[in-house]
C-alpha cells in the first residue's frame, strides 16, 4: 500500500536482518512511477533518530523517477535486441545468431583444449504438418529440448524445421544418449497432429581441434 501511494513517506520500522534483529530504522518510501499494473517502491535506510526533510524527500523522489527513467530505457533496448535475435515462432536463437555462437564456442574450445558437442535436430515429416498447427508443434519441440539440456546450453533455429544445439564441454557419448533420450520423449509428446518424431544428427569436437562450418554437415 505504501509503494502505491503518490508522495513520498516515512516511517519507522524494525525487522529482521540478515545478523538478527535489527533496531528500528527510518526508512523513506518513494513511490516509483511505474505503469498498471506494475508497481515499486525505492527505500532508503537510516537509523531511526533522525528524520529526512521535506528537501530530502524531494531529492529522493528526483532519484525515483531518474531510476524508473532508465529502467524503461533499458528494457526497450533489451526488447528491440530480442526482436532482433530471437525467433519470434520458437523463441530460440535465430539462423545468423546461433551461428555466430557456434564460432565463438568452436573457437573458444579450441583454444581451452576443451570439448563441444553440437546436435542438429530436425522435425521428421514437417511439410504435412498443417499450417495452423506448426507453431504448436515447433513450440511443444523447443519446450522439450529445453528440458533436457543443460544450462549454458544455447538452442537456435537453422530452419523451418531444424534446430541447433550447443553443448559445450558434452562428451560425444553423452550427446548421443541426448538425442536418444530426445527421440524417445519426442514420441510422447501432445501435438495437434499426433506423433511427432525427430531425427538427430550429433558430432563433437575433441579438446584440441579446430572445428568448422564441416561439423554441421
Amino acid at each position: 500500500h505504501l509503494s502505491r501511494a503518490r508522495a513520498p513517506q516515512q516511517i519507522g520500522m524494525d525487522f529482521d536482518g540478515p545478523d538478527g534483529p535489527m533496531e528500528t530504522v527510518q526508512l523513506a518510501v518513494i513511490p516509483l512511477p511505474i505503469a498498471k499494473p506494475g508497481w515499486g517502491a525505492l527505500l532508503i535506510e537510516r537509523i531511526a533518530d533522525v528524520r529526512y526533510s521535506e528537501d530530502e524527500l524531494d531529492l529522493c523522489a528526483e532519484f525515483a523517477a531518474l531510476a524508473t527513467t532508465a529502467g524503461d530505457e533499458a528494457a526497450e533496448a533489451m526488447m528491440k535486441r530480442q526482436a532482433a535475435e530471437i525467433d519470434a515462432e520458437s523463441g530460440v536463437y535465430k539462423r545468423d545468431i546461433i551461428e555466430q555462437a557456434r564460432v565463438r564456442l568452436q573457437d573458444q574450445a579450441h583454444a581451452q583444449h576443451a570439448s563441444l558437442a553440437i546436435m542438429r535436430i530436425g522435425i521428421d515429416k514437417f511439410e504435412a504438418i498443417p499450417p495452423a498447427a506448426v507453431a504448436a508443434c515447433v513450440q511443444a519441440v523447443v519446450d522439450l529440448i529445453r528440458e533436457e539440456v543443460d544450462y549454458g546450453d544455447v538452442i537456435g533455429r537453422v530452419s523451418r524445421d531444424e534446430f541447433l544445439v550447443l553443448m559445450p564441454g558434452r562428451k560425444l557419448g553423452v550427446a548421443r544418449e541426448l538425442a536418444d533420450r530426445l527421440c524417445a520423449l519426442a514420441a510422447t509428446l501432445a501435438s495437434p497432429v499426433g506423433r511427432l518424431t525427430l531425427s538427430i544428427g550429433v558430432t563433437a569436437s575433441q579438446p584440441g581441434e579446430r572445428g568448422g562450418e564441416a561439423a554441421v554437415e
